[in-house]
């Protein structure tokens, strides 16, 4: 153990570990069982010391990134940290993986490096800015990490808000955006690594470059997890309708609704209104609750973004959007609030099998990208 490090209550191993059983690769089950440990030893200190401390994914999406790599990210007081447990030995030196610094939508403000023995306890060894590992670490190209010298960490927690008072410098360093990756590509790749050998590390499989391109994508992240341990991948709207949600979708959020609508000319004639099903998932976005819906049609999807409050609105400024699975924009897939509005609604036409990404701006809570497939 670190000889400044602060000291964590460690919860109990056996049963954050029979919270795991998810994972039925032994590898990707260690990786999440240690930052559990992390994040349940920490969490309580994060929240004696921070006013607002949240998870910056879902639980599904997060589970899916401890199949590709090691860490946790939160977002504290609006700034966003990832948590990352270490059981090294040797404290000379902290190994970060390279996702998290060099992936721009997984970059942090801060990073906490955790010690975590299952059998000893938990301490935090130090914290570092994402400006400090790109400029003060050295990279290692051959296990795609930055590994920062101990005598670079900050300490504790009060020395770094005594450098951000006094000793003020940037937060983050710049990044080189990721390159895109095609579908085909996106899915043989897919397709291939989740055929591996389960004691084969993927994030070493591929140039970084095409790892990342991959990963970064929620839906494809979500896919490779998946079809790593042995489970079907998200069902699509078909398959919702033909065989109801499965776990995945539930876990997510997905509910389904029937819906009514009155026929046309039915007033007064006694038809019955017209049904159909429809699927919500509930979205918090700046502490307020709303409801994002997907209608069914014979040859699209309706996407209906509405807020959940009696007679409440959707304020001006929002944002919904949609893109091709690869995240490409298309004609017509935005709507817009120029001011405030009962309802957002797009619709788009697809081909069976076809993949769909939706987006809100203002971002929601714990907000991880997803593919609807028709």
């Amino acid at each position: 153990m670190f000889s400044t490090a602060t000291p964590l209550s460690l919860p109990q191993p056996e049963q954050v570990w029979r919270q795991t059983n998810r994972f039925r690769i032994s590898p990707d089950r260690w990786t999440a069982y240690l930052n559990q440990l992390a994040i349940a030893a920490i969490q309580p200190w994060l929240q004696a010391e921070f006013a607002q401390v949240k998870p910056a994914l879902n639980s599904v999406a997060q589970a899916s990134l401890w199949s590709c790599t090691t860490g946790t990210p939160l977002l504290i007081n609006g700034q966003r940290w990832v948590i990352i447990p270490t059981e090294t030995i040797d404290q000379d030196e902290w190994s970060i993986p390279q996702e998290w610094v060099d992936i721009p939508d997984w970059a942090a403000d801060y990073y906490v490096a955790v010690d975590v023995n299952p059998d000893g306890g938990a301490e935090i060894w130090g914290f570092a800015s994402h400006y400090q590992i790109k400029t003060l670490g050295i990279y290692e190209a051959n296990d795609h990490s930055y590994r920062l010298s101990a005598n670079h960490l900050i300490a504790d927690l009060a020395t770094l808000r005594l450098r951000q008072e006094f000793c003020p410098q940037p937060l983050r360093a710049a990044i080189a955006e990721i390159p895109k990756l095609t579908i085909a590509h996106a899915q043989n790749l897919i397709t291939r690594l989740a055929a591996l050998d389960s004691a084969i590390a993927l994030r070493l499989e591929l140039p970084f470059s095409t790892w990342a391109g991959l990963i970064a994508h929620g839906g494809w992240r979500q896919d490779l997890h998946q079809q790593r341990q042995g489970l079907e991948r998200q069902p699509s709207i078909g398959q919702w309708l033909r065989q109801g949600l499965d776990q995945l979708s539930t876990e997510l959020g997905w509910q389904q609704v029937d819906l009514q609508f009155a026929a046309v000319g039915a007033r007064g004639n006694g038809e019955e209104p017209s049904e159909t099903v429809a699927f919500t998932r509930q979205l918090t976005i700046a502490g307020q609750s709303y409801e994002l819906q997907i209608t069914p049609l014979d040859d699209s999807l309706r996407f209906e973004l509405r807020n959940t409050s009696l007679g409440g609105l959707i304020p001006g400024g929002f944002r919904l959007t949609l893109l091709t699975e690869d995240l490409e924009m298309f004609e017509g897939n935005q709507a817009l609030a120029e001011s405030a509005v009962e309802a957002l609604t797009l619709e788009v036409a697809l081909e069976n099998g076809e993949g769909i990404v939706w987006e809100v701006e203002p971002t929601p809570d714990a907000f991880e990208r997803e593919i609807i497939r028709f």
